[in-house]
């Protein structure tokens, strides 16, 4: 049956939530690669790159549209021609999977007719089941020497469990994305079959609002994970009355950073969603009346979040980078809030390093300012 449903998935054209799905695992690969195919030029000791989808499928819809197999080897032969000078220095691996031999067959000259001619990258095919397929990786996933992007566009919620995601939040170098169906899981919570894979009750999830419930999902993952040091940050997509969602997985903020400016540049509103995920009242741009119903609820929350920490912690760059992170802002969407408490007078932001009261908008925040992990700039709230 499974096997069945996948064959009608691509015997047909991708649909919307599809789409919003395959842009973000570009969008995501586009960014992901530059950090690591310069990295070596710089003293890294990365020296080879593993991208693995392990649900490849057969590469595209029946309207030739591509999916993930063909997307990283489209992305990887751009970066390629445009960076000539960058090929040699890193290995580049693409390890592609699917259980159904025949999507295997059908994937293979797909994959060499859109190829770099010069072969730079090196694509490999399995037919497994997931879990022995990721089992065979693990080890090179743990390796210290390469870096690794995961990418697990299962179908239904089977493979990709707590477990699953706590084995490759241990790989240091290993970013992943996975995708759940999220509503599915929300209908058949109650039976055993999709219950038993989560430690929370029905109740729990029958009890959330249905808007919400891929970011309920999402942390709940995320504690099962139990490390603070690992990032988890969700995207939502709805499709006619179904929610389904991306999740991201990194243990570092530059990864977080520009997965949260993949989301931000999908959903301008929240970052989150290719819906109206808190029911804003303003999300078509319609005032009201009230005031506090004038502004997205998620960013009213970041705002008095915002507040709280500064006034409690007099958190330094660095670590005020690494909060606004974990909440789903990235430097830009951080900055328009922190402009806007200074332009009120309420924010004091110290320079460091001039002994002075830092200009407007110096907060210093994003990977580039932040990755020596030497503060530049502390922030107070005004008493």
């Amino acid at each position: 049956m499974k096997s069945e449903v996948k064959r009608d998935f691509f015997d047909k054209n991708f649909d919307d939530a599809t789409v919003v799905k395959l842009s973000i695992f570009r969008q995501y690969i586009r960014e992901w690669l530059p950090v690591f195919m310069t990295r070596r030029k710089i003293g890294s000791k990365v020296n080879s790159i593993h991208i693995y989808a392990f649900f490849a499928g057969p590469g595209g819809d029946s309207d030739g549209n591509p999916g993930s197999p063909l997307i990283i080897v489209d992305e990887l032969k751009r970066y390629c021609a445009a960076n000539e000078d960058l090929k040699s220095d890193v290995d580049v691996r693409m390890i592609f999977n699917d259980i159904n031999e025949q999507f295997i067959e059908k994937l293979k000259p797909a994959v060499k007719e859109i190829a770099c001619e010069k072969s730079c990258c090196k694509a490999e095919f399995s037919s497994l089941p997931f879990a022995e397929a990721l089992s065979r990786h693990l080890i090179t996933m743990h390796s210290s020497n390469s870096a690794h992007l995961v990418i697990m566009d299962q179908f239904g919620i089977k493979e990709v469990t707590p477990d699953v995601v706590q084995e490759l939040a241990g790989c240091k170098n290993t970013d992943i994305l996975f995708f759940l169906s999220t509503g599915f899981i929300h209908r058949f919570i109650e039976t055993p079959e999709i219950g038993g894979k989560f430690n929370f009750s029905a109740t729990d999830l029958k009890n959330r609002e249905y808007n919400v419930i891929h970011r309920f999902l999402c942390d709940y993952y995320k504690k099962s994970i139990g490390d603070e040091s690992y990032f988890l940050a969700p995207f939502s997509i709805k499709k006619g009355s179904n929610i389904y969602g991306v999740v991201f997985g990194t243990r570092h903020l530059l990864g977080l950073e520009k997965f949260l400016k993949v989301c931000w540049a999908l959903d301008s509103k929240t970052g989150e969603a290719n819906y109206n995920i808190d029911d804003d009242s303003i999300w078509n741009g319609q005032l009201s009346l009230f005031e506090e119903r004038n502004a997205f609820k998620k960013i009213n929350l970041f705002g008095r979040e915002l507040l709280e920490y500064i006034s409690s912690k007099n958190p330094n760059n660095v670590e005020l980078n690494k909060f606004c992170l974990s909440k789903g802002f990235p430097p830009n969407k951080a900055r328009e809030i922190l402009i806007a408490l200074q332009e009120r007078g309420e924010l004091i932001v110290w320079d460091i390093e001039n002994n002075r009261q830092a200009r407007r908008g110096a907060f210093y925040l994003g990977w580039d300012n932040c990755k020596t992990g030497v503060e530049k700039a502390r922030f107070a709230m005004e008493k």
